[in-house]
Order: C-alpha cells, then sequence, then structure tokens
C-alpha cells in the first residue's frame, strides 16, 4: 500500500457510519490540540489535570477550551490556551467568522476532544477546527464530528482513560508522534 491509498480504520463505530483516514504512514502528528468543553467548575478542574498530564508528553499541544457560563469559574489560563465562550456565537447559535479564523490559523494534524456530550455549541467548535483526525469520547451525539470514537455510549469513560486508550489505538495504526518528549510511536 503506498502513502496515496486511504484505509478505512473503524473504532467504536457501526460500518455503515466509517470515515475514511489518511493512511497511518502518511499521517505524522507534529500539530496536537486538546479541546474542552466545560460547563461547572469540577469539569474545569478535571479537564486542567488531563491538559497537564497532555502537555507532559506532548509539550507543543495547543488547548481550546469552551467556557459556555463563566459565573461560577475562577480560573487563570495561560496566554497559549485559546478561550471561547457564547460571546463568540451569533444570536442563531453559528459560530462567528472571526472565531472560524481563529481557530482555522493553522490546521491540526490530531483534534483530541476530551468532552462527554456535545451540544450545538460544542459541535460547531468541533466542525470549525481543522484537524487532520479528530478523536472523541463515543456518545450518541458526538459520533457525527468524531473519525475516531472511543468508548461505549452507555458508560462514561473518564479523561485520563480515554487520553491513554486514544493513544493505545494511534499506536496499533503506527500514527507518528513527532513532538512528544517520550519518543511514542
Amino acid at each position: 500500500m503506498n502513502r496515496e491509498e486511504i484505509y478505512t480504520k473503524r473504532i467504536g463505530k457501526d460500518s455503515a457510519e466509517q470515515k475514511q483516514l489518511p493512511h497511518a504512514d502518511s499521517l505524522k502528528t507534529s500539530k496536537i490540540a486538546l479541546f474542552f468543553c466545560i460547563s461547572d467548575a469540577q469539569g474545569l478542574s478535571e479537564a486542567l489535570a488531563i491538559r497537564k498530564k497532555v502537555n507532559t508528553d506532548y509539550p507543543q499541544a495547543e488547548t481550546i477550551f469552551f467556557l459556555p457560563s463563566v459565573k461560577n469559574i475562577t480560573a487563570t489560563f495561560p496566554d497559549e490556551v485559546i478561550i471561547l465562550q457564547k460571546k463568540d456565537f451569533n444570536l442563531l447559535g453559528k459560530i462567528k467568522r472571526k472565531t472560524v479564523t481563529k481557530l482555522r490559523h493553522a490546521p491540526y494534524d490530531l483534534l483530541i476532544t476530551f468532552t462527554v456530550s456535545v451540544d450545538n455549541y460544542c459541535g460547531e467548535i468541533i466542525t470549525a477546527i481543522k484537524a487532520s483526525v479528530k478523536a472523541g469520547i463515543a456518545s450518541k451525539q458526538s459520533e457525527q464530528f468524531f473519525d475516531i470514537s472511543i468508548g461505549s455510549n452507555e458508560n462514561f469513560l473518564q479523561y485520563e482513560t480515554f487520553y491513554h486508550q486514544l493513544l493505545f489505538y494511534l499506536r496499533q495504526m503506527h500514527i507518528n508522534f513527532s513532538n512528544n518528549k517520550n519518543g511514542i510511536k
């Protein structure tokens, strides 16, 4: 199989809903983004913990947070973190053009979405982010957004468990991580 050929990699989806992914030999992830849809302070603390873990493994990973309600959330974020709020959407719930431009400034090789339920706002953001491969936690609302869905629709999957399972599957597909300090291949 040469680099131009495409194969289907299926994880956690019905065969009728399979998406085409680039051949693993041609996919080298050097630009990774993390996306979190946060609705409360507890969710934020969990997100910050897994962000710290992922950034230890992949220091170049960029982070995007969607905080629909910031009333109960008090945290300081590093400058490199992209924070999105409801004000980044128009009255019809569609993402504003300037926000789309900000999200598409540099396409990612891999988008890792750490959110269990995908509402309209989160779905708009995931769609706006340009990435060769989008991975996320499986749920009935999120399957349409991801190339790789891990988990079960019935059982809640912890962020760290999801992250470790994703790394396992990416290794199985021989996807090369070129910017990580641990040399995972």
